[in-house]
């Protein structure tokens, strides 16, 4: 049986979560404590937060870590690899030191909403069966907000979108740590799209997803984006992840013929005309 619903208090040990997170030397030591702080100030607070350190870092992300773990010396368990080798890798290190079955993903410049945890634990304490579960996005930069991105919770209509692409927003996902550990975690030889790759596993194998189609999280969209997602290393492994779904029969080969045209258009136009037309498709003002 597990304890009474309220906000703020605990569930009993079954319905804790484990709180996920990777960085590495690129990233800026102000978002990474404002991302931080957003899940210690959960209205649900977690009692496990595993911080995995992709690398060496830098004295000034380090600080921040040290002065977190003061603060949360119970909570917080900083993870250290001696070299750094990708996201994927780092979050499956991770993940395999998360002591609760549920674990919520979080990435290191982000900020989730006070509720974002108490909202999700509470559709897992109302269904057993589920599995995954994200939520709605909005971006935000130092210009100011941007859009939201929509999530759909049927489950339908999510294997219809995962034929070309992500039905989930990575860093809003909340998961069964032994479920994604049964799939085969997150492939550590992608460099992009490890969390395509892993919902499209999750997917295949049965198990039921959903998201709450509320913003939960705002998502820091950087000068740099643009040019990742142009980046011919990110089209390239989109393309890889996409391969596989067709080899497992998740999507059609015309599903295929069309995101390889997609992934082509998006190298070869300039970068304004796709800013414009992602955010049209992806989501609203």
């Amino acid at each position: 049986m597990c304890g009474k619903w309220g906000r703020g208090m605990l569930f009993e040990n079954e319905y804790q979560y484990s709180v996920l997170m990777s960085v590495y030397y690129k990233e800026k030591a102000e978002y990474l404590r404002i991302a931080m702080q957003s899940m210690f100030d959960q209205t649900m607070p977690t009692n496990d937060f595993v911080l995995v350190c992709d690398g060496q870092l830098t004295d000034e992300l380090d600080a921040v870590i040290n002065e977190m773990t003061i603060r949360y010396p119970d909570i917080l368990n900083v993870v250290r690899l001696a070299r750094n080798r990708g996201l994927g890798n780092a979050l499956n290190e991770g993940l395999r030191r998360c002591k609760n079955e549920l674990v919520a993903r979080m990435d290191s410049d982000d900020i989730s909403l006070p509720d974002r945890c108490e909202k999700q634990l509470k559709v897992f304490k109302n269904d057993s069966d589920l599995v995954m579960l994200g939520t709605s996005i909005k971006t935000f930069s130092e210009k100011g907000e941007g859009i939201v991105r929509p999530v759909k919770s049927d489950l339908t209509e999510i294997k219809h979108i995962m034929q070309r692409g992500s039905a989930f927003h990575h860093p809003t996902v909340m998961f069964k740590k032994n479920v994604v550990l049964a799939c085969g975690g997150y492939d550590p030889l992608l460099i992009r799209r490890q969390d395509y790759d892993l919902f499209s596993k999750i997917i295949h194998n049965g198990y039921k997803t959903s998201n709450i189609n509320e913003v939960l999280l705002m998502y820091r969209a950087d000068a740099d984006w643009i040019s990742r997602n142009k980046n011919m290393e990110t089209c390239k492994t989109k393309m890889i992840v996409q391969k596989r779904i067709l080899i497992r029969k998740d999507c059609s080969f015309i599903d295929y013929m069309i995101v390889w045209i997609e992934t082509v258009a998006i190298r070869i136009l300039p970068e304004k005309i796709y800013e414009k037309i992602y955010c049209k498709l992806k989501g609203t003002a």
